[in-house]
């Protein structure tokens, strides 16, 4: 057996809780069976479905997002990164070792869920809806151990705040599936999704969905668990992400009907071109999100730029930031959507600009006297730029876009040329710091 979830069944399945929580929940079923209006097994199957949803994903994922932060805080992350163990073992059996006891008190209640289909409904349909709650709960509890994991490599150990932050933070992610699964599960799953042209029912749109993310929080959680181990990863599975997002937001805009047309600001745009400026914003959000989150290493710069300039392609790749490795992808959007003369390709253009422009921000707020706070600095001063200095642009009757704002008017120059002035003001000003930073190495 894996030894970190032999570890987390003997710390969490005491005896004490295997006594006493099949108790509550006959207690609970016993009260649900005596007060039930309808059918007895449905009845349960309701319930059962809200204490799922309590147990396994707000409690669940609240472990789960303690998984690593909470080993930091206690001191005994170095003694598990120096273990035997390899990455993918740790990954699991963290994932559900942690959590280990919320599935205990849900098994039963999975169980009525996947007996409780109604006399109308096909034979499968509980049992799907079983399934598809065993893997809503178990993205969140990836995400949680994923947040956890990005805590570890931001050297966080603030367990109790961070893990309600992580908790959020996964329950964020999995509301629009929540929310559609209770309510198709009231309704019998009717409705199709129509996905790049194609009628695909309710049912299997979502739960394909809940597969394809929960598949890919888990190989997320393996490849941070990779580093946290000291081992080196290639951009490639991240891109791979970005690129499956960029297509999965384009799909709702496809419509495979080349008459069908949308109105964007007064253009005309017909359905396959907004998909393309679906995909673009899809990456844009997931390279913000990284610009964010991801760990800021100066030593990691370093390697990267010696990396470069000797040639070393797979170790620069490495060492790529992965806000970075969005910059391609997106400039590939910008420049298919001028090729084919999208109604948004100003726009594109633009949003690029202002991205490399805050890339650099957060460069330098990293590179300053105070890199522990540069995020949450880096982030304040980006609400100030796009809300708080338009709003006041606005109120006394001026206009911001173009130079505190993207912009999809006029022509290339006023909506590119006055981002990328700041974003190269920036970025100097970047180097001559990583500048001042080497000097102080050397």
């Amino acid at each position: 057996m894996n030894p970190e979830l032999q570890r987390y069944l003997w710390l969490e399945l005491t005896p004490h809780r295997l006594l006493v929580t099949p108790l509550l929940l006959l207690a609970l079923f016993a009260l649900v069976h005596l007060l039930a209006d309808q059918g007895t097994l449905r009845a349960l199957a309701e319930v059962s479905y809200w204490v799922v949803l309590a147990i396994g994903v707000l409690w669940g994922g609240r472990v789960a997002g303690e998984a690593v932060s909470g080993e930091l805080a206690h001191g005994t992350w170095d003694q598990q990164r120096l273990s035997s163990l390899g990455p993918w073992a740790m990954t699991w059996g963290k994932l559900l070792g942690a959590a280990v006891f919320t599935w205990y008190a849900c098994a039963p209640c999975i169980v009525l869920i996947a007996l409780g289909a109604r006399p109308d409904a096909p034979a499968l349909d509980a049992p799907g809806d079983a399934l598809l709650l065993v893997t809503i709960v178990l993205f969140c509890h990836a995400i949680g151990l994923l947040g956890s994991l990005h805590l570890a490599a931001r050297g966080r150990i603030e367990s109790g705040r961070w893990g309600m932050l992580l908790q959020l933070a996964g329950l964020a992610l999995a509301v629009p599936l929540l929310l559609v699964g209770i309510a198709a599960f009231g309704a019998g799953w009717s409705g199709e999704v129509r996905w790049f042209g194609m009628d695909v029912t309710l049912r299997v749109f979502v739960w394909c969905s809940a597969m394809a993310f929960t598949a890919w929080a888990v190989t997320a959680c393996y490849r941070l668990m990779r580093v946290e181990l000291q081992l080196r990863n290639a951009p490639w599975v991240w891109i791979a992400f970005v690129l499956f997002c960029m297509g999965y937001a384009a799909g709702f805009a496809w419509s495979g009907e080349p008459s069908a047309v949308v109105l964007i600001d007064g253009a005309r745009i017909d359905a396959e071109r907004l998909a393309l400026l679906s995909a673009h914003a899809s990456a844009l959000g997931l390279g913000y999100l990284m610009l964010l989150l991801e760990a800021k290493d100066p030593v990691a710069w370093a390697m990267l730029l010696d990396a470069v300039r000797r040639g070393r392609i797979a170790t620069a790749l490495e060492h790529m930031p992965r806000w970075a490795c969005v910059l391609p992808l997106l400039a590939a959007v910008t420049l298919a959507a001028w090729w084919w003369d999208v109604a948004g390709r100003l726009l594109c253009a633009s949003l690029l600009v202002f991205f490399v422009r805050d890339a650099a921000l957060v460069v330098l707020l990293n590179l300053g006297a105070r890199p522990a706070r540069a995020d949450t600095a880096a982030l304040l001063y980006l609400m100030v730029l796009y809300v708080l200095l338009p709003a006041v642009v606005l109120a006394a009757g001026g206009s911001a876009h173009g130079w505190l704002l993207p912009s999809m008017h006029g022509d290339l120059a006023s909506a590119v040329l006055p981002g990328a002035l700041q974003a190269a003001l920036l970025w100097w000003l970047v180097r001559a710091r990583w500048r001042r930073h080497q000097a102080a190495w050397h």
